[in-house]
């Protein structure tokens, strides 16, 4: 019975080819992770396979929309491994921002450190985060330094919604539990150089949380929502050159590799090659362990599979590599399917695992957050489980790409 159920989601109808995984691929991840559930959580997942499905590429949307939206999909872990030991990169956004971004306020015209980072250890959990000298002298506050859970608090509730990746500015008042001593405003400004290398590890650990919440007080349209948005970010986490500065080949004459590797492959061969019969999803111990492990094996896959594509594309003249073909009623330039055939063996699978990792990791992700929420009864949840109801899940889009969105997404 599950053997024909796949068989039978396996002919989806043709989507176009853009985006992460394009919406072909985004689509059908999501909708292969519900057969990994126990039957549960299968039973409230089957019947609303379909939102699962088309809302699956709801965050793509949002890039043009939201400004903190963009970097949520990619992680450059390249970077970070030229500049230190990445054993030294915290696993927390909020410390990352701290310690590796610099977080001001402005004085008369004076623009001084807020917290004095050099004495933090980078190592582990900052306990206490000491005001700098200068903020201290001026603006004597009733404690000289801030407990990390309350700049912890601060940044997710208060500095991450005002999120400008070309101005983050907010006044410092908005910490709540210092008292100042001087009567004139003060504005905090962070100069943010780790965010435009993504933050997509970072994010999922965010959204895991949500939705744990979200199964805890029951909300079965925000759990639909939270559920086909983690299967999105997750799947994203799995391509390997979102781990990369190089993540469309630019740097390596390579542009256009990165649809050819996560859309153009996955709609020629899934269908009649893949397997996706993944097993059943199993409980996450450490959620932010796991996502991490995620990242670094994905970036592992990211010299060798540019590597193939090079030499295979030194073996092909560019009128045989490239052709142009129909898609509704454009014409456009794809990969050849002989070319992309032979990428396709070059790789030896590689395609077919990361979209096989993809669906066994998100129904774990859904099955351990169910799980920690104490799980509950989800049949109960069935008359209210329209998500369309849960309206955070609608923006405002647009068709103008905006500044902050890479050239390639």
């Amino acid at each position: 019975m599950l053997l024909l159920g796949l068989c039978s989601l396996l002919a989806v109808r043709s989507m176009n080819s853009k985006n992460e995984w394009g919406f072909y691929g985004h689509r059908l991840i999501n909708r292969l992770a519900i057969f990994t559930l126990p039957e549960e959580m299968m039973r409230f997942y089957k019947k609303n396979m379909d939102y699962l499905e088309v809302h699956a590429i709801d965050p793509d949307k949002r890039r043009y929309a939201v400004k903190a939206e963009a970097i949520r999909h990619y992680f450059d872990l390249d970077h970070w491994t030229h500049k230190m030991d990445t054993a030294y990169l915290p696993k927390e956004y909020a410390k990352a921002v701290l310690l590796l971004d610099s977080i001001r306020f402005q004085y008369k015209n004076e623009t001084y450190q807020l917290f004095d980072v050099n004495s933090l250890d980078t190592m582990h959990v900052c306990d206490t985060i000491p005001f700098s000298k200068h903020f201290i002298r001026l603006y004597n506050p009733s404690a000289n330094e801030l407990l990390f859970q309350q700049y912890q608090r601060w940044f997710n509730t208060i500095l991450l919604p005002e999120y400008d990746p070309l101005h983050w500015t907010m006044q410092c008042d908005s910490i709540g539990v210092i008292q100042w001593s001087n009567d004139q405003p003060v504005t905090i400004e962070i100069l943010d150089s780790f965010s435009k290398h993504g933050i997509l590890p970072y994010h999922l650990r965010t959204v895991y949380r949500q939705l744990v919440h979200s199964f805890t007080s029951r909300d079965a349209p925000r759990i639909l929502r939270l559920s086909a948005e983690i299967g999105h970010y997750l799947a994203d986490a799995h391509v390997p050159l979102h781990t990369s500065q190089n993540y469309n080949g630019q740097l390596t004459q390579q542009t256009g590799i990165h649809a050819f590797w996560e859309s153009r492959l996955p709609e020629l061969f899934a269908e009649k090659e893949f397997d996706f019969l993944v097993g059943a999803a199993s409980y996450i111990d450490d959620v932010s362990a796991f996502t991490w492990d995620i990242i670094y094996q994905s970036h592992q896959m990211v010299t060798p599979l540019l590597t193939k594509e090079k030499t295979l594309s030194q073996a092909y003249a560019f009128d045989q590599q490239y052709c142009y073909e129909k898609r509704g009623n454009t014409m456009m330039l794809q990969p050849c399917k002989k070319y992309a055939e032979a990428f396709h063996k070059l790789l030896d699978g590689q395609v077919e695992q990361r979209m096989r990792c993809s669906i066994l990791c998100i129904g774990s992700f859904w099955m351990s957050a169910w799980m920690d929420a104490g799980q509950p009864d989800l049949d109960a949840l069935m008359e209210t489980s329209n998500g369309e109801q849960d309206s955070s899940a609608h923006h405002n889009m647009n068709d103008q790409l905006a500044p902050w969105v890479r050239p390639h997404e």
